[in-house]
This record gives structure tokens, sequence and C-alpha cells, in this order.
């Protein structure tokens, strides 16, 4: 069996923590590699954290651990993620992405309910009136339809550059992009057809985001 140590357990988390919180670093383009040496983890007064996650997890458990966690909150401290709570937010992400098909299609169904009524159509649900956030946006920030479904929208439909353009408000829409984009990889998705078959599916008559 494959087993971590401590200090790759530390090493894993400091370059994951860089990850999701820093502007520069990207935990693919470095092979998850950082500047951090066997003296200074043994230095650390946390160490013992470490430990406990090598103890726990296996290498790909251990990062599915450390992503569910930074994406929840890319501040986490280690004594933080070494609680209930963290194990409850890896279980929640592992459902999430164990559903992730049909997710998306409640997600879609969802967006696509609410155009019919209020919307001119599904495209509607994408557009930036006088600068604000697009609808879809705005159900995804308050998580009435899922981060994974509007990474893979966004892979079909590639609408970034468009929020880009029109939307108003920077910060938070920055920052969530930011997000988006570093999690994208995680994801893994490799049928995108699948979901684009899906999205066929569910808006026919409904028209193409233009």
């Amino acid at each position: 069996m494959i087993t971590v140590t401590p200090f790759q357990a530390y090493k894993k988390y400091v370059a994951l923590k860089l990850h999701f919180s820093s502007g520069s670093y990207d935990y693919f383009k470095f092979n998850g590699e950082v500047k951090v040496s066997v003296d200074s983890f043994e230095k650390r007064n946390d160490k013992a954290f470490f430990y406990r996650l090598a103890k726990k997890y296996k290498p790909e458990e251990l990062e599915q651990y450390l992503v569910a966690n930074f994406l929840d909150d890319p501040d986490n401290w280690i004594g933080d993620l070494i609680t209930t709570e963290g194990e409850d937010v890896l279980k929640a992400w592992q459902k999430k992405i164990q559903s992730l098909t049909y997710n998306f299609k409640q997600d879609i169904t969802h967006i696509k309910e609410f155009s019919d009524v209020w919307l001119d159509s599904f495209d509607y649900a994408f557009v930036s009136h006088k600068g604000s956030h697009p609808y879809v946006l705005d159900v995804t920030l308050q998580k009435e339809i899922s981060i994974e479904t509007f990474i893979i929208m966004n892979k079909i439909l590639k609408f970034f550059p468009r929020f880009d353009r029109t939307i108003k408000e920077k910060l938070i829409w920055n920052e969530f992009k930011s997000l988006c984009l570093k999690y994208e990889p995680f994801l893994k998705i490799v049928d995108e057809n699948k979901f684009k078959d899906i999205m066929k599916e569910i808006l026919v008559n409904t028209g193409k985001l233009t």
C-alpha cells in the first residue's frame, strides 16, 4: 500500500494552499513542488497535524481532502482542517463528484425552468444587465447550482471572456473566476461531449448562447 510521510503531507498542504490562495503558484505547472525542507518542517509547532494526515490518508485521498477543504476556504489552516468538519467537507465534495452528471442535469433544468418563466431564453441567463452579475453567476454564488456545473458550462459555452467584458463589478467576479480556473483541472472532465448532450437534451428549442 502506498503511504504518505508526514513531510509529504506537509508539502502537499503547502502546494495546494498556495495554488488556491496565490495568484502566481500553479500546482499543475510545478507538479506540486514547493521550496520547503525537512528541517523547517521538523521545527513547526503544528507538525503533529501532518503526522495525523499522513497516517489517515493515501496520496490520492489526501489530495482530495485538501482540495475539498481549500475550495471551501482557501485560507484554511492545518489545525482547522483536522476536524470533524474537515472530514464532512471531504465527504460532501466526494458525493458531489460521484454525482457530477446527475447534479449537472438538475442544475441545467433549474436554470431552464427559471428562464422559461422569467427570462426571454436560456441565453438570457448569461447576460449582464447594465453591468450586473448574470443570473447564472448569482445562483452559483448563492450555491443554488454547483461551482462544478458553472465550470462545465463555461468549458462548453466559453462565457468567461464575455463576463470579463460586461460585468462592471470586478472584485467578486475576478476572485470567483480565479477560483473556478484553479479548481477546473481537479475535475478531470474527460468526456465533455457527454455534458454537451445533456444540455442539448434539456435545452431543445431554447436557443444557444450568443
